[in-house]
């Protein structure tokens, strides 16, 4: 051996530059305006995928492909802002940020009411076994059996967006910019 210390291991993702070291801190207050940036950019990224959608359909070989990446990264960011709405404090990873950061009254039972209530049962679960996870639901469930209509999950985002923003001081809402 040629000495020098042990060698690093081929397969780590350290090889590429990456790093595998993050503290789970908490929410830092000041962190809170610059990530509004980030919820701001999944409800314009959600309603680009559904923008997108609408000229495709039909259109070309690769359109059933082409839907697919865009009703599946629509339904992605859609799932960000329902956890978003849904998820309260305590009970959140340290540093995810949910509305309780920004309004602390934030209750999803009641300021999510029957839009939040009919995103968890219609998108969550299909996102989750048909997306972010390869299972048998995607044999056992055909896709029109669980597909959300993309106009009633923007127009329950919406909603939702909409009171949000009104429970929120004026300087906090220019921080979304929505």
């Amino acid at each position: 051996s040629s000495g020098g210390g042990p060698r690093p291991n081929p397969d780590s993702p350290a090889r590429y530059g990456a790093s595998v070291t993050y503290s789970h801190d908490p929410v830092r207050p000041s962190e809170l305006a610059p990530v509004a940036a980030d919820v701001r950019y999944e409800y314009d990224m959600m309603r680009a995928c559904a923008s997108a959608l609408v000229g495709i359909y039909g259109s070309g070989p690769d359109a059933g492909a082409l839907r697919n990446v865009l009703v599946e990264s629509l339904n992605l960011h859609a799932r960000s802002l329902v956890h978003f709405f849904t998820t309260t404090l305590p009970s959140v990873r340290k540093d995810d940020l949910v509305a309780q950061h920004y309004s602390p009254d934030w209750d999803p039972e009641h300021d999510g009411g029957v839009d939040l209530a009919y995103l968890q049962s219609a998108l969550v679960q299909s996102v989750h076994k048909r997306v972010a996870h390869i299972t048998a639901y995607r044999l056992r469930v055909p896709k029109d059996d669980d597909a959300l209509p993309v106009a009633a999950s923007l127009w329950a985002l919406g909603r939702l967006k909409e009171r949000f923003l009104a429970s929120l001081s004026d300087d906090q809402r220019r921080w979304f910019d929505l």
